[in-house]
Parts: structure tokens; C-alpha cells; sequence
């Protein structure tokens, strides 16, 4: 049994997905939130945001939208927010990241953040403007390494992907093992996966054996893990 620690709700029917016992099911646009409020599964831990990639659907009636979800779902997540330095405005998406952390910080609420060469600012808000969110999951990690340590001390996750197999191994391995053992987290990104994924437990076992663990024991301890980002 694993945990997957993010998803779409296009997403849910990957290779796999059956072994699941805990699936965080995020958002990108408004459209999506109805969307995976609905969704049936029980093993469903939901997050309701803005991708800054669509930072522009972000406004004042989205944010007393998203406080309404928030009180009505206590385990409920923000995301997925943040910023990327290589597409869209980057004003609009600094202020709906910004606007979404400080909801996820009133509420308490765990939070997943999408990240494109933006580590330094997204550190910067997280300081100012996170200090009462609950866990920061930050999504889809492949680097910089140089950024590890600092994040680390923010007590942030990481959260690997079939991306960070189309790495050369050497560099895999350099940030899996920058990473703490109990900060690590694993994820499909489903339905965005890169062409050479083909179920999640080859995956599991990819990264287990750059680990130097067993697949169970990765499985084991990145589930330990989210369960106690998200709870």
C-alpha cells in the first residue's frame, strides 16, 4: 500500500491506483473544485486552488469560495499553488499564491505548491505569508539540489514523481539523497505523467533501488510520511 501525494481527478484510474491507501486529489482551476468535491473514493484527501498557470481565475469571490470548501472539509488542502517563472504574469501569479497561502495559513491547512524556477521567492512568501499553514508539500520535486537545505529548515516535503526518473540516475540519486528520510513524499501527478511511466509500482521500486531500500519499505515510509503531512 502506498500514498499517492498529488493527483487530478482525471487522474484517478492510473496502473495501480488500486494499491492506494491514501490519494491527495489537487485542483488547478475553479472548475475543477466541484469536480473533486464530488469524488466518491474514501482514501480522497482533497485540495482546492488555483495552479499559477491559471492565477488569473483568482479573485476576491474565489477566495470566500475557497474558505466555504475549507469549512465544510477540516481536512481539506490548498493547492495546487505557487509560481512559475516560465509561463503566465508573474504579479498575478506572486499575488494569487500569496492571497491562497494566507487562506491555507487562517485555516491551518496543508499545502501543495508548484514550483518552476521559483524557489527563492516561493521561499520568501512562504516565510512572510505561511507561517500558520500546515505541512508545505512541495510538488513534483527535481531540484535545484541547492535549494534542499533551506526548505528543509522551512519543514517542507518533497514530493518525487515519475519525472525525476527521466534524470540521469546520478542525478536522481544526488536528490534523493539530499533528501531527509522523513521529508520524502512520492507521486504520480496523474494524468500528466511522462511517457516511461508505466504503473506505480515500477516506479516504487525505481526509486527504492537508487534508495537502497525495498519497494515496502519505500512504500511504508513515504505513506508514513504523508499521512502525517496531511493530517
Amino acid at each position: 500500500m502506498f500514498g499517492d501525494a498529488h493527483l487530478h481527478y482525471k487522474g484517478l484510474c492510473y496502473d495501480g491506483i488500486e494499491d492506494a491507501s491514501l490519494l491527495c486529489v489537487c485542483s488547478a482551476e475553479l472548475s475543477d473544485w466541484d469536480r473533486i468535491g464530488s469524488v466518491p473514493d474514501e482514501r480522497v484527501v482533497r485540495s482546492y486552488g488555483i495552479h499559477p498557470w491559471y492565477a488569473d481565475q483568482w479573485n476576491a469571490d474565489a477566495g470566500e469560495r475557497l474558505r466555504s470548501l475549507l469549512d465544510a472539509d477540516p481536512k481539506a488542502g490548498v493547492g495546487e499553488i505557487g509560481l512559475d517563472y516560465g509561463r503566465g504574469d508573474a504579479v498575478i501569479q506572486a499575488t494569487a499564491f500569496t492571497e491562497q497561502l494566507i487562506i491555507a495559513s487562517e485555516y491551518g491547512r496543508f499545502v501543495s505548491v508548484h514550483n518552476v524556477r521559483s524557489e527563492g521567492l516561493i521561499q520568501k512568501i512562504l516565510k512572510t505569508d505561511g507561517k500558520g499553514c500546515g505541512s508545505v508539500i512541495m510538488h513534483s520535486f527535481s531540484g535545484p539540489i541547492g535549494s534542499i537545505q533551506s526548505l528543509v529548515k522551512s519543514g517542507c516535503y518533497f514530493s518525487v514523481s515519475p519525472r525525476l526518473m527521466l534524470k540521469s540516475r546520478a542525478n536522481a540519486e544526488l536528490i534523493l539523497n539530499k533528501i531527509p528520510d522523513d521529508r520524502l513524499l512520492i507521486e504520480t501527478d496523474a494524468p500528466d505523467m511522462p511517457g516511461g511511466f508505466t504503473d506505480m509500482g515500477t516506479f516504487i521500486a525505481d526509486i527504492a533501488d537508487i534508495k537502497g531500500i525495498s519497494a515496502e519499505a519505500l512504500a511504508e515510509l513515504t505513506l508514513a510520511n504523508l499521512k502525517e503531512a496531511v493530517e
